[in-house]
C-alpha cells in the first residue's frame, strides 16, 4: 500500500523536485523535435507550374509538358489529362500526341502527401493538316491541275505543228 498520495510526491521539494521537473522538460523537448530523418509537414503551401513546348501546331501534333512542383508534403504524384479521350499519364512530365483537330484544355493535377492538390491547366490548339502536308515538290492542288493542263496543251501544240509539217 502506498503510504504517500500522489499529492504529497508533487509537493516534494529539494534536489529530487527539481532534477523531476528538468527531466519532465528535456522530454518534451525532445518529443517536440523531429527525430533525424523525419521532415516535419511543410508549411509551404502546394504550388505548381507547368508549360509545354508548343501550344499551337498541325494534326498530329506532339506536345512535351513540364511540371515543377514546390511546398506541401513530398513525396508528389502527378495527372496530366489531356482532355481528347486518350489515356492519363501519371509522370511529372509528360509527351503526347493530339490526333484530332480542336482545342483542348490540358489538366495537370498534382497532390502531395497529405492529400492537398493542386490543378493547372494549358490550351492546345491543333489544326488541320498544315499546308506544307498537302504540297508535292513545292506545289499545291491548283499548280499541279495548271502544269497538267499546260503539259497537255503543249503536246496538242507539239502535235499539230508535227502534223502540219509532215504533211507538206
Amino acid at each position: 500500500m502506498n503510504r504517500n498520495p500522489p499529492r504529497l510526491l508533487a509537493l516534494r521539494t529539494g534536489a529530487l523536485a527539481a532534477g523531476w521537473l528538468l527531466l519532465s522538460f528535456a522530454t518534451l523537448a525532445a518529443v517536440s523535435q523531429p527525430s533525424a530523418g523525419v521532415l516535419p509537414p511543410s508549411t509551404v503551401a502546394l504550388s505548381t507550374s507547368i508549360s509545354a513546348n508548343i501550344t499551337v501546331g498541325h494534326v498530329p501534333l506532339t506536345v512535351g509538358f513540364f511540371s515543377n512542383v514546390t511546398g506541401g508534403t513530398p513525396p508528389y504524384t502527378y495527372d496530366w489529362n489531356f482532355a481528347d479521350g486518350c489515356t492519363c499519364i501519371y509522370t511529372q512530365n509528360a509527351t503526347h500526341t493530339f490526333l484530332k483537330v480542336g482545342t483542348f484544355m490540358v489538366r495537370f493535377t498534382a497532390t502531395d502527401q497529405t492529400h492537398a492538390s493542386i490543378r493547372q491547366w494549358i490550351n492546345i490548339t491543333v489544326s488541320g493538316a498544315s499546308a506544307s502536308g498537302s504540297r508535292l515538290l513545292g506545289l499545291d492542288a491548283i499548280d499541279w491541275v495548271s502544269l497538267v493542263l499546260l503539259v497537255v496543251a503543249s503536246g496538242v501544240l507539239v502535235t499539230l505543228v508535227l502534223r502540219r509539217r509532215l504533211a507538206r
